[in-house]
């Protein structure tokens, strides 16, 4: 069985080497007479041109990144933890939301920020026994002061 796999994939080598687009192209110089290829920038950048993670502080000679442009930020007006999430409610843009995230360290008073989310109306959390009239699940809430 070996012996026939073995003999198939060197059959399919050599007919696709025979297939290459090569056929029909000027023959090959002499290589002592070839000119080295010109020197061309890398198709990928470098790893020092990546940009930095979002919390990260900027390194020397790199430019700070920016905030996404979805960042929410927030004042705590109280928190709750319960079934493995942390439940942030927050004044945002002048009314009252909850924000619900892995669990997080955060007091009432606390200036918040998280980025993206999926928000959702009228949520019951059946481990608080809560309806939240509109609540914004996030990956992660980080505290800003």
């Amino acid at each position: 069985m070996k012996k026939t796999v073995s003999i198939i994939a060197i059959s399919c080598m050599t007919l696709l080497a025979g297939c290459s687009s090569d056929q029909g192209a000027e023959p090959a110089t002499d290589p002592a007479t070839q000119q080295p290829a010109p020197q061309t920038a890398p198709a990928h950048p470098e790893v020092h041109t990546q940009e930095h993670p979002a919390d990260h502080p900027a390194m020397p000679g790199h430019p700070p990144q920016a905030a996404p442009a979805n960042q929410q930020q927030a004042k705590v007006l109280s928190v709750t933890h319960a079934a493995g999430y942390t439940y942030v409610e927050v004044e945002l843009d002048g009314r009252t939301t909850w924000v619900a995230a892995s669990p997080v360290n955060v007091k009432t008073g606390d200036t918040v920020s998280w980025s993206g989310g999926a928000p959702m109306q009228n949520f019951t959390s059946k481990s608080l026994r809560k309806t939240f009239d509109e609540i914004i699940f996030v990956d992660q809430v980080s505290v800003v002061n």
